[in-house]
């Protein structure tokens, strides 16, 4: 048989024809194959990204909703092109970037059926933290470890229904305690337990939008007492033109400046917080006339330091609170010629002890206060020879001391009573048989 015998012009017109048709279904299989591949591999890969970066029909990062009213909430869900998106997160999500730890299989918060298979890279895709994140919590955390004993649908706070199935594990995910803790009350508890009477919308002060619907139990929950109690009153009220607290303490151009917290305060409300003291306010005891620089004698470079609560204080403030005393200092019963140091006498070791409220005072203290001057009466004879003046001087002799003396001393005597200069003049006479004076002097007075 020759070569020509094989080849396809010389086969017969049926042997043609189905090799042509094998060939086409070859062709087919083959494409069909290739494309049973490219589908295995498609899905593959589409499964691959769901868990790597979201599930199909999720939105991008450029599709993700502006944040609304309710959607900061976290109670609602938005829509971007017709896409579907997910609640807001209602914590912060800063350190949180593991969010299956808590949400998925077996763990806190199950996710839905349909976000099986998703990554930590997805979360964020439909779900976004909202501005400000929830609200802080207000008090202090310490020992109130079961939330629900205030906040729950039946106590004092009632909870918001999206909270609903919340247990007290889940609070401090999501609330943390607030920066600024709430300030403390300023003033005396006791006997006042019904807040609303001062701390209302039309009471002394006004609650702020924040406290709507809050009731005299929810105050000591959130506010605590303070540590400091607010400083007394160191005036007496009762002085006229003291009732209207606003003439002497202001925030500008008043006596005594107010603090800035205290900028809206009103006269009613001084009273509530400050106290009068009970101390004593010593008087000024010593005369005031052509002294109206108080500055000039008190203060911490003067001769009386101020203490530390007078800092600040100006001279126009000293007689608000301190009132000249009705028994002026006694003046002086001596002469003070050459004699500038008051101690060398007058001391606790003294011939004259000083009273309890000189303890303190110094030498330039005493003229001060002491600014009249008595003169003593001199001595009508000399000294010498006369050691004891009780000899002469008392009831049994010439006469009684007067009541002023009583605890004199015989060493007190010269330092009042001068003698008479020159001494008293000599008798010019015997005095043999001539005892009794009298008999020929007439006393003068």
């Amino acid at each position: 048989m020759s070569t020509d015998s094989c080849s396809p012009a010389s086969l017969p017109p049926s042997g043609r024809s189905n090799s042509s048709m094998a060939f086409i279904i070859f062709v087919i299989l083959l494409l069909m194959l290739v494309g049973l591949v490219g589908c295995s591999q498609s899905t593959e890969l589409l499964s691959e990204d769901e868990r790597t970066n979201g599930a199909a029909g999720a939105p991008s990062a450029d599709q993700r909703p502006e944040q609304t009213a309710s959607g900061s909430t976290g109670e609602t869900s938005g829509s971007t092109n017709g896409k579907a998106i997910g609640p807001y997160i209602p914590h912060t999500a800063e350190g949180r970037d593991d969010c299956l730890a808590c949400h998925g299989r077996l763990v806190m918060w199950p996710v839905p059926a349909d976000h099986e298979g998703r990554g930590n890279a997805t979360c964020q895709t439909c779900h976004q933290p909202y501005e400000g994140g929830p609200p802080g919590i207000a008090h202090a955390v310490e020992g109130r470890d079961e939330c629900s004993t205030c906040h729950s649908v039946t106590a004092m706070v009632a909870l918001p229904v999206s909270h609903e199935g919340r247990n007290d594990e889940t609070c401090a995910i999501c609330h943390e305690p607030a920066s600024v803790q709430p300030p403390k009350i300023a003033h005396r508890v006791e006997d006042e337990s019904t807040c609303s009477s001062c701390h209302d919308a039309e009471a002394l002060v006004e609650l702020p939008a924040t406290h709507e619907g809050r009731t005299d139990v929810t105050c000591s929950v959130c506010h605590e007492p303070s540590d400091v109690t607010p400083p007394g009153i160191p005036h007496p009220r009762q002085v006229v033109q003291r009732t209207d607290c606003n003439a002497c303490h202001g925030v500008e151009e008043a006596l005594a400046e107010l603090p800035p917290d205290h900028a809206d305060r009103s006269r009613e409300t001084c009273r509530i917080c400050h106290d009068l003291l009970t101390t004593v306010i010593p008087k000024i005891a010593h005369s005031v006339d052509e002294q109206e620089e108080c500055s000039r004698c008190h203060g911490s470079q003067a001769v009386v330091a101020l203490p530390v609560s007078h800092e600040g204080r100006q001279d126009t403030m000293c007689k608000v609170c301190h009132q000249v005393t009705d028994l002026l200092p006694l003046p002086v019963a001596h002469r003070t010629e050459d004699k500038q140091d008051c101690s060398t006498c007058h001391t606790t070791e003294g011939l004259v002890a000083l009273p309890s409220t000189h303890e303190g005072r110094t030498d330039v203290m005493c003229a001060l206060c002491h600014t009249d001057t008595l003169t003593p009466p001199d001595a009508a004879h000399a000294y010498t020879g006369k050691d004891s003046c009780g000899s002469c001087h008392s009831s049994a002799v010439l006469g009684a001391l007067p009541v002023s003396h009583l605890d004199r001393t015989e060493e007190m005597c010269q330092l009042c009573h001068r003698p008479v200069a020159g001494g008293v003049p000599s008798i010019p006479h015997t005095l043999e048989n001539r005892e009794q004076c009298l008999d020929c002097h007439e006393p003068t007075g």
